[in-house]
């Protein structure tokens, strides 16, 4: 206070006419000098001690404490022993008027998307949505393969509970 009271100037106008007030009253001699106090250093409060010790405390609990399971979706699964997607024999050679592709491998209620590609990626047909184990494909979607050609597809299910499961890359040849 007394620092503030120093650097301040309408603080310090209020002392000196504190002053002359008590002088003009008669309280104080006009050369009297006031007797000087030394001021105690304050020791700080021990309960800034105890609080930043529970602080400290807190942050260590949160950080080694487990932390929960993300809310993010379940990461795709590629073939576990209870969903491996595999597609069926038949459809290593497709009709190129009646083109179906089938699979198996996932639990009752799932729905699919299957993208469909050339050798190079391009994607010929996706569908999301899928709620049968196979796809019927329009004759369209295999027009820019030559007859004997290969197309690449792949079929990813997402279960009744939201678990996914990704098939590996299926071949078949267009007749």
């Amino acid at each position: 206070m007394l620092a503030h009271s120093i650097q301040c100037p309408d603080c310090s106008a209020l002392w000196r006419l504190a002053r002359e007030l008590h002088v003009s009253a008669g309280d104080v001699a006009p050369g009297a000098v006031a007797e000087v106090v030394p001021l105690q250093r304050r020791r700080p409060v021990r309960w800034v001690a105890d609080a930043g010790a529970l602080v400290a405390a807190a942050a260590l609990v949160l950080v080694l404490l487990p932390r929960e399971k993300s809310l993010a979706p379940d990461s795709v699964v590629r073939g576990t022993e209870a969903t491996v997607l595999r597609a069926d024999p038949a459809t290593s050679t497709l009709d190129r008027r009646h083109p179906v592709l089938r699979w198996t491998g996932a639990p009752e209620g799932s729905r699919y998307t299957v993208v469909v590609s050339t050798r190079d990626l391009t994607v010929l047909y996706r569908r999301s949505g899928v709620v049968a184990n196979e796809l019927e494909l329009p004759p369209d979607a295999l027009s820019g393969v030559a007859p004997g050609g290969e197309i690449f597809w792949r079929i990813e299910a997402i279960a009744p509970g939201g678990r996914r499961a990704a098939s590996e890359a299926f071949v078949s040849r267009v007749q």
